[in-house]
């Protein structure tokens, strides 16, 4: 009751602080025109982009904006056919990894000119919107991997590997997702250096820490109570129906996994730990990006509205309201006793690792669901799921994954180290 209504007062003052601080003739200026957005997001996540645009609107009523809601493996070709034509939305929110393929097929603005404050964005995530040197996006917000739980089933959630493993043994099922995307956050459990690292390709090229890693998860397969699997939506079903306990999710599962579950039985943790290192998942950003076949005076309303949609205080907004996005704004202010749920995904992103465009872009990887046998994503896949079905020794398959890397980075070695 008392979390309910301190996020009311929370929601009341955020709104009474906009509108206070929007200047009063800017609130009856002549900001006009029409706006197409498409976006990916469902559940909670897409209706608080909703309920903000529509605030936005009531500030700006000069400005109508259509939102439009297209699936995630429809998205990237439909924006790519009908930009084409001269069609299509003026502003798109993806994640970031279909960003190469926009920007090698020329359709995206670039948006360098633009004085747009990347500042204000966490270090990271502006350099996964820019591309040799050039800013194409706008970081919207981040999500991540984390541990998620049943708390009818699990009183203290495992904290460690060794927890993970004693938590199976002693009959908790645990789903565990086996893609190498999805399971890199174990690598930096293993690595060499010290503290965590930041540097993907560094983590990437750490032969013994991938064949640890790859190792261990050898072992868990072994584990009657761990179930590995590569289908996201099957472990999520089972998870949410409870034939699972403990399941590696992913930050924009949980708001749906609250709906099936309840709030009161959906647990969210950091992945565990090993001693002193903290697990590293990925960082994947969802970016607004403007088309091409925008014009100029749309590209300054998407501009503006991107701004908004940006700043401190509708960022504590989307972050509190969906309790999966996680602040791209680096100036953001959280108290961690508010919500279990976003403590434990703002302290995951502490030592979560981001893959900079520049390199996303030349490890083969054009799009997120690139064909490309060779990309980085693909050919890892490739030796991780080997050693789980025993085709691999995981020393051999970190060599040739290490091999295949290094002839990918040759020229970057040195900035590498």
């Amino acid at each position: 009751m008392l979390e309910k209504v301190v996020r009311k007062l929370i929601w009341f003052g955020l709104l009474l602080l906009t509108a206070c601080q929007l200047n009063a003739s800017e609130q009856s200026s002549s900001r006009k025109g029409r706006l197409l957005i498409w976006h990916m997001l469902v559940d909670k996540q897409a209706e608080v982009l909703t309920s903000t645009v529509e605030q936005y609107t009531k500030l700006y009523p000069g400005i109508s904006i259509t939102l439009e809601h297209i699936s995630n493996k429809e998205i990237a070709n439909r924006f790519l056919s009908d930009v084409q034509l001269g069609l299509g939305p003026d502003l798109l929110l993806i994640r970031y990894t279909d960003l190469p393929l926009f920007i090698q097929a020329e359709m995206v603005e670039d948006l360098t000119e633009h004085q747009v404050n990347t500042a204000i964005y966490q270090a990271a995530t502006v350099s996964q919107v820019t591309y040799q040197g050039r800013l194409f996006a706008v970081p919207y917000a981040i999500e991540t991997e984390a541990l998620c739980y049943n708390k009818a089933r699990i009183k203290d959630p495992p904290q460690t590997l060794n927890n993970l493993l004693w938590a199976a043994k002693i009959g908790h099922r645990v789903a565990f997702r086996s893609t190498f995307v999805e399971a890199f956050w174990g690598q930096a459990l293993f690595e060499s250096s010290y503290p965590n690292s930041q540097n993907v390709v560094k983590l990437l090229l750490d032969k013994d820490a991938i064949t640890q890693w790859l190792t261990w998860l050898q072992r868990a397969q072994d584990e009657p109570n761990i179930v590995l699997n590569e289908e996201r939506e099957v472990l999520h079903q089972a998870f949410a129906e409870e034939e699972f306990d403990i399941y590696t999710c992913s930050s924009f599962e949980i708001p749906a996994l609250q709906d099936s579950l309840g709030k009161k039985k959906l647990g969210v943790v950091p992945l565990p730990s090993r001693g002193d290192r903290s697990a590293g998942p990925f960082l994947h950003p969802l970016v607004f990006l403007m088309s091409k076949a925008s014009s100029p005076q749309n590209i300054k309303l998407s501009l503006h509205l991107t701004e908004f949609l940006t700043n401190v205080r509708q960022q504590i907004r989307m972050t509190l309201e969906t309790e999966a996005l996680i602040p791209s704004n680096r100036e953001v202010k959280l108290d961690n006793r508010l919500t279990p749920v976003v403590a434990a995904l703002l302290t995951q992103a502490k030592t979560g690792v981001a893959t900079s465009l520049d390199h996303y872009a030349k490890s083969g990887a054009l799009g997120e669901n690139t064909q490309d046998e060779d990309s980085v994503k693909n050919f890892g896949q490739r030796m991780m799921t080997q050693v789980i079905e025993g085709q691999l020794a995981p020393r051999k398959a970190a060599e040739e994954l290490v091999d295949h890397i290094n002839n990918i980075f040759s020229n970057e070695q040195q900035d590498i180290q």
